[in-house]
């Protein structure tokens, strides 16, 4: 029979314990921190309200439940973290996943594993989850509204950028970014990631015109050991490494076409293989690529997949060129000048009237990074002083009549602002646009642009009716006169 003077100790013993527990649950339901409970083989047992609100459902309805299988639902792909934490007795550090909370939102959380034992042996996990959201957020919206900044420009053409950057920031789409070499397609892509859900997972940049075939099959879906000479331990690929985040594909004309069937296989069904390996591995990388090449001509003349350009084609993105934007110029010279003095070390200098004349009329060729080169050259040789003419390099300030043909012909509005600068001396206009005087008057007769008015018209009119008889009586000039 039981002792009557043990039954109080062991009751209050007992109130005391669940005090205890309900004093902790009040702890744990008070934290922001999911926190869920799991057996040894990572089955649910407890988990708090935060928890419930990261995973959806109720501790009822998630209790005898797979943590990792819960997981790996939420975020769409394979989840081990209990089961990895367990099986090495060790816990897990932090990793990041992006939960699914509906069609169009989802948690930032970040996870760790702790392991539970009472000294004997191992009893389960506790499950800890951070909610990062709103700091995922703020961050990519600060970054990407410094990536916006990078890509300078008010004119018209570079609004419009804008605008479809934000568009398609918002979104998974697989996006191609045309433009010629210089353009700033790679700042593009920065802030197209940076804007996007993925900001806080990376962005791995690949230069598929910098690899040979071999390498850049490697470089892209990862190689096993002993894949071929060389291939000394396994390696991750860039598509593995830009999971949950996204991968850059600078110069994707240049893919050979036996790596262009993988990739467009890649894109398909978003499945890969290692170099030297048969075992799928699936990858959530976004897809942006950039080329400074006609990838519709490169398709007609057999040189690229068809099938392939329209997979990465999806949203293309048309970065203009300088010489479309010249409005843009005073903006970029500002920002640039800032920029190579902090590398420098010195003040931001000056810039003379002529100097952003000249720029405005140039045809810029390698568009902005020539005129970043073009600046700092020009700061160099200023050494301090206001950058002026005679400081630029003499490729710009007296470019080759075969420069010219070669980056397009001279238009209207660049020799009407070097005669009008020299009033119409059209032996310094042409010097300064770098052409002969004969280019210059064939561009003036193109255009339709009349010669100088007056005495200097007179004397050329006066000059063809020499060379060329006598009018008829009566007859009118009603042209401009053009040697």
């Amino acid at each position: 029979m039981q002792n009557p003077n043990n039954v109080l100790p062991i009751s209050n013993a007992l109130e005391t314990c669940m005090a205890k527990r309900r004093n902790l649950e009040q702890v744990f339901e008070a934290l922001e921190d999911g926190i869920v409970a799991v057996t040894k083989d990572g089955k649910i047992f407890h988990m708090n309200t935060a928890a419930t609100r990261l995973l959806g459902g109720n501790l009822r309805s998630r209790a005898g439940k797979n943590i990792d299988e819960i997981l790996s639902e939420r975020c769409g792909r394979e989840v081990r973290l209990v089961q990895r934490a367990i099986g090495s007795r060790k816990p897990s550090p932090p990793e990041r996943f992006q939960l699914k909370a509906g069609e169009n939102d989802s948690f930032s959380v970040i996870a760790r594993v702790q392991l539970l034992s009472d000294g004997t042996g191992l009893l389960g996990a506790v499950v800890v989850l951070r909610d990062e959201t709103e700091i995922s957020r703020l961050r990519a919206h600060l970054e990407g509204t410094r990536g916006l900044e990078d890509v300078v420009g008010a004119s018209e053409p570079m609004q419009q950028v804008f605008q479809l950057v934000r568009e398609v920031a918002r979104t998974d789409a697989t996006v191609l970014i045309q433009g010629e070499t210089g353009t700033g397609k790679e700042l593009v892509a920065r802030a197209i990631h940076q804007l996007s859900r993925r900001a806080d997972r990376p962005l791995i940049t690949v230069n598929c015109a910098a690899l040979p075939e071999g390498l850049l099959e490697s470089e892209l879906f990862g190689h096993v050991k002993g894949a071929f000479t060389g291939a000394l331990g396994d390696r991750v690929g860039r598509f593995e490494a830009a999971d949950g985040g996204t991968l850059f594909l600078d110069e994707v004309a240049e893919i050979p076409p036996v790596i262009q069937v993988k990739l467009l296989r890649v894109l398909q069904e978003r499945v890969f293989e290692r170099v030297g390996e048969n075992k799928p591995r699936r990858t959530d990388a976004r897809l942006i690529s950039a080329t400074n090449k006609n990838l519709s001509e490169m398709v007609s003349e057999g040189r690229f997949r068809e099938d392939l350009f329209y997979r990465l084609n999806v949203f293309p993105i048309r970065v203009p060129s300088l010489r479309e934007r010249v409005d843009d110029i005073p903006l970029l010279v500002h920002r640039l000048l800032s920029r190579i003095a902090d590398r420098h070390g010195g003040a931001v200098p000056g810039i003379t009237d002529d100097v952003l004349r000249l720029f405005r009329s140039y045809r810029w060729p390698g568009n902005v990074r020539e005129l970043q080169a073009a600046l700092e050259y020009a700061m160099i040789r200023s050494q301090g002083a206001t950058i002026d003419v005679h400081h630029l390099p003499p490729s710009i300030v007296q470019p080759s009549e075969l420069a010219v043909a070669r980056n397009c012909i001279l238009d209207e509005q660049a020799i009407r602002m070097a005669l009008e600068k020299h009033h119409y001396n059209r032996t310094a206009a042409a010097k300064e646009l770098g052409i002969s005087r004969i280019t210059l008057w064939r561009r003036m007769r193109d255009w339709g642009i009349p010669p100088r008015t007056g005495a200097n018209a007179n004397h050329l009119r006066r000059a063809q009716e020499t060379a060329g008889g006598s009018k008829a009586p009566g007859s009118e000039q009603t042209s401009p006169v053009y040697r």
